[in-house]
């Protein structure tokens, strides 16, 4: 069985029981809270992919952003970036991944606003344009 990747419905079902579990098997003596999360996996996972000299294809490319925006229904097109390094071979950067999630999932109206950060704007990251 490969819990990232089930190969069928049993072995999607079997992930599915071990990861429920994983919570109620290891916890802190003191105050019985989890031990463990799933928070240092994505942190792991964003260091890795956003380190310098990272770089992907354009079929690795498409297929992270796609995945990152979880199969969602749009209107109309994803918006792609433009490859980091054009030649010899088109190169995207783990940074522009993530960029190319975040443009596609701001909704359409607003416009990104770094300025403000969260503690300065009454709605996040968005400005009100």
């Amino acid at each position: 069985m490969n819990a990232h990747f089930p190969q069928g419905e049993v072995a999607r079902s079997e992930g599915y029981n071990i990861a429920a579990v994983v919570p109620h098997q290891y916890l802190v003596p003191k105050n019985g809270t989890p031990l463990s999360g799933l928070i240092q996996d994505h942190m792991i996972a964003r260091m890795k992919l956003t380190m310098r000299g990272q770089f992907f294809n354009r079929t690795d490319y498409q297929q992270l952003v796609f995945a990152g925006l979880g199969g969602r229904e749009y209107d109309g097109k994803t918006k792609l970036l433009s490859p980091t390094i054009r030649k010899p071979v088109a190169l995207w950067s783990g940074k522009q991944i993530l960029s190319t999630v975040i443009i596609n999932l701001t909704p359409k109206g607003k416009k990104l606003d770094s300025s403000h950060g969260l503690a300065g704007s009454k709605h996040g990251f968005y400005s009100q344009d």
